[in-house]
């Protein structure tokens, strides 16, 4: 089994994908834990596809993120697409109170980096999560229906509309 999840910011892509790599044994590879190095520096894209050719060259793993970069790396080699392809009001919701846990916990995330209050409030949607999540939704599903469109016929495709349908994708799929 290797599981791709993609899906808009705040949509619990990585929360479902340690679900399924505890419940099936598999390795799991967050993107985001390697692009984003210590001080939020992206990882140089030679290295950053090195890294994902590496994890997706073992037998069997989930990966969760969003980078085009690696895309036709990970969909080469996976067996199922899961498409979080939630309402703007879900997705909001979920980040916002994601990102408000983080910063109130003082959670550290990969490599050290901690998300701030200062991003919280700033307009960069570079810098403000939430306001990342607001400004790509849109374009996320065009390219969630590009993505789908391009996808091989071999690919097992899961696109959930709301949170609730991801009980039966678990067990979709560990029937499979």
């Amino acid at each position: 089994m290797r599981v791709y999840l993609v899906g808009t910011s705040g949509t619990g892509k990585t929360t479902l994908a340690k679900r399924i790599s505890t419940n099936e044994n598999l390795a799991h590879l967050e993107l985001d834990s390697i692009h984003h190095q210590a001080n939020w520096t992206p990882l140089p894209l030679e290295d950053f596809k090195t890294e994902v050719q590496r994890f997706t060259s073992q037998e069997a793993w989930v990966i969760d993120g969003n980078y085009r970069q690696v895309q036709d790396i990970i969909l080469s080699r996976c067996s199922t697409l899961v498409i979080l392809d939630y309402s703007r009001a879900v997705v909001m919701r979920r980040v916002i109170r994601r990102t408000l846990g983080r910063m109130l916990l003082g959670t550290t995330l990969w490599n050290g980096n901690r998300e701030s209050w200062k991003y919280l409030f700033t307009r960069n949607p570079d810098e403000n999560i939430v306001l990342w999540a607001w400004t790509t939704f849109e374009r996320r599903r065009k390219e969630f229906d590009a993505l789908q469109a391009a996808t091989p016929s071999s690919v097992t495709v899961y696109r959930l509309n709301h949170p609730k349908q991801c009980k039966d994708l678990l067990k979709a799929l560990y029937t499979s």
